[in-house]
């Protein structure tokens, strides 16, 4: 993963798209991590991750007894 200034990522933004495109950028502001560039296909697929591991969640919960049935399937209904 590459690291920019926050000022370089303003100075070059169509090319940092460009990399991002490729890998993911993260942008530091007085040697601080502040954020990290990703593209929309790789965000897609971390938000679809996000969904499997929240029904799995859920239908732990369930198994466990911690949150009722009804509950949990409105909130399957709304991922």
């Amino acid at each position: 993963m590459r690291t920019i200034t926050a000022t370089d990522a303003r100075q070059s933004f169509s090319s940092l798209l460009s990399t991002v495109e490729k890998e993911p950028v993260t942008i530091q502001k007085t040697n601080t991590d502040v954020a990290v560039l990703i593209s929309s296909q790789r965000y897609n697929e971390l938000k679809k991750i996000e969904d499997i591991l929240y029904v799995e969640a859920a239908k732990l919960a369930i198994k466990e007894g911690v949150i009722p049935t009804k509950e949990s399937e409105n909130f399957l209904k709304t991922i």
